[in-house]
């Protein structure tokens, strides 16, 4: 990685933490130091190190592409959301998660379990 490509951001901010991690493992830190020092939790600097050991550089820099789950709510639901959204709830300042799938039930949009 040359310093040029860090400047014009060509890799994710993801995949340079992950190779700062290396680094620091690689200058005799513990997991512990180098997660302080970058942010991150132990485990994390764990996970990474025993990706590179197990898989090399790309493994343990890049992640595997994961399956796409279908989206919960179709275009016509989204377009509802997206209209409670903007609108103000009953009694309430500002709309919560909760409130929300609560409303969408109400409406007869999603059943219990968020499927239609």
């Amino acid at each position: 990685m040359s310093g040029n490509n860090c400047r014009k951001g060509v890799h994710s901010a993801r995949v340079m933490t992950r190779a700062r991690l290396l680094l620091l493992s690689d200058g005799g830190l513990l997991d512990r130091d180098v997660a302080e020092r970058q942010g991150v939790s132990p485990a994390t600097v764990a996970s990474i190190r025993r990706k590179y050991t197990e898989g090399g550089l790309k493994a343990a820099l890049y992640e595997k592409a994961r399956p796409k789950r279908p989206p919960k709510l179709n275009a016509q639901q989204t377009a509802i959301l997206i209209a409670e959204v903007c609108s103000s709830p009953e009694g309430r300042e500002k709309w919560t998660m909760q409130l929300l799938a609560d409303r969408l039930v109400t409406l007869g949009v999603v059943d219990r379990t968020g499927s239609r």
